[in-house]
């Protein structure tokens, strides 16, 4: 759970524009491309009991790049599962419904075997030595793939003050150092100037939170009559936009 100390916060654990709906009409995601790269957004949702978030991602890639990474991903996943140690060996069989072309290619790419598609679908035997170094070079471009994606996450917390008090707390990742003082600045929602506390953690996550109770009422204001909320942030060039649907569900929750 985060928890705000008066305004300072504990180091938190860590449109060319055409929305790419989710199935449900229930969707708690959105996924647009900004700019040349992916951005999703996830309103606010219960987190734990008493914490609600609502977060934007900001990948360095398109949505086509992150949609291909995701395939891979998905590829050595099922390769790594399909990967199986025997008594002296492994044995690498990829099932007839979990088999395509990009299963084939990761398996040539990563282990320079040239497999056919029969060979993979019947079994293919590798001796320990090999089985294991293949497995290690799966996790390792695993973990690469993974990296390529990494979004700059920027999240909205509704949570409580150490005293109880209900308040609102902005983070996202920031170059800063953790020894520095909490500072004030001038934070820009919806192009109206609210007066934040800014702060640091040993993770260089920055995290502002409102001054006062005015700039409190201020932001509840903003993410309570609109549906997307967009923040100026101290460091950051561009804008970021927060979808604040459930919001005042949220924050009635919260203060029962």
């Amino acid at each position: 759970m985060m928890k705000l100390f008066a305004f300072t916060l504990i180091p938190f654990l860590a449109f060319q524009t055409q929305l790419a709906f989710a199935n449900s009409l229930h969707q708690s995601t959105l996924v647009e491309e900004q700019n040349g790269k992916r951005v999703s957004y996830s309103h606010f949702q219960s987190h734990e009991p008493s914490e609600y978030r609502a977060t934007t991602l900001y990948s360095q890639i398109s949505k086509k790049k992150y949609d291909e990474f995701q395939q891979t991903l998905d590829s050595l996943s099922i390769i790594e599962q399909s990967l199986v140690p025997s008594e002296d060996d492994y044995v690498l069989k990829i099932d007839q419904d979990k088999y395509n072309e990009r299963l084939q290619w990761a398996i040539r790419f990563i282990s320079g075997l040239k497999v056919t598609e029969t060979q993979i679908k019947e079994g293919i035997t590798l001796s320990q030595k090999k089985g294991t170094l293949y497995r290690q070079r799966l996790e390792q471009y695993s973990e690469a793939t993974a990296a390529k994606m990494r979004p700059d996450r920027y999240t909205v917390f509704l949570t409580h003050t150490t005293t109880g008090t209900p308040s609102i707390a902005i983070q996202w990742p920031g170059y800063c150092r953790p020894d520095t003082m909490p500072e004030r600045s001038d934070v820009l929602v919806n192009n109206v100037t609210v007066k934040m506390k800014v702060s640091c953690d040993s993770e260089h996550l920055m995290t502002t939170v409102p001054e006062s109770p005015k700039a409190l009422q201020q932001l509840k204001e903003s993410f309570s009559r609109e549906t997307w909320v967009t923040m100026k942030f101290p460091q950051k060039k561009d804008e970021v936009k927060f979808w604040t649907v459930n919001f005042q569900e949220s924050w009635d929750a919260l203060t029962r």
